[in-house]
Parts: structure tokens; sequence; C-alpha cells
């Protein structure tokens, strides 16, 4: 999902691990992989999002591959954003 307005939070294991804001994406993950998921995001106020269902990302992405692109991008950064956080 592309968060488009608000604010929402990360929580995992009843601890908020990040606060998302204006043009975060969430979900990333599980578009890719329908496995269980590892967090959950709350809103923590009025949030206006944009919900992408993965049948339809998958048309997309093969159709054009500037957006597969984009998605692997947003998956490293996240990778790497974590690993720091670890680190």
């Amino acid at each position: 999902m592309h968060h488009r307005g608000g604010a929402a939070d990360a929580i995992k294991e009843d601890s908020r691990i990040a606060r998302l804001g204006p043009g975060d994406l969430f979900g990333e993950v599980a578009i890719l992989d329908p496995g269980p998921r590892s967090t959950t995001v709350r809103p923590a106020t009025e949030v206006v999002a944009i919900r992408v269902q993965r049948d339809e990302f998958i048309k997309v992405a093969t159709a054009d591959p500037q957006v597969a692109l984009g998605i692997l991008e947003v998956l490293a950064r996240s990778l790497r954003e974590t690993t720091e956080r670890l680190d």
C-alpha cells in the first residue's frame, strides 16, 4: 500500500517499531510473498491510503518493468534500513 496522508504505526509484538507518514509504503513484502505477516500497521490519525491487490500489481509489473524495478528498489531500501537498525 502507498500511504497518502496522516500517520500510522508499524507494530510488532505489541511494540511500535516505526511511525509511517505521507508517502511511506507498507505491505510491499506481502504483495510479493503472501506468507504470514510480520508486522501490523494501525492508523494513529486519520489516514488516506491506496490499496493495491496482488493480482493487479502482478499484471502491471509484468506489463511494465519499471514498476517491477520500483518495487525492488523499495524492498532493497527496506532491507538495508532494517539491517542498519540491527547493527
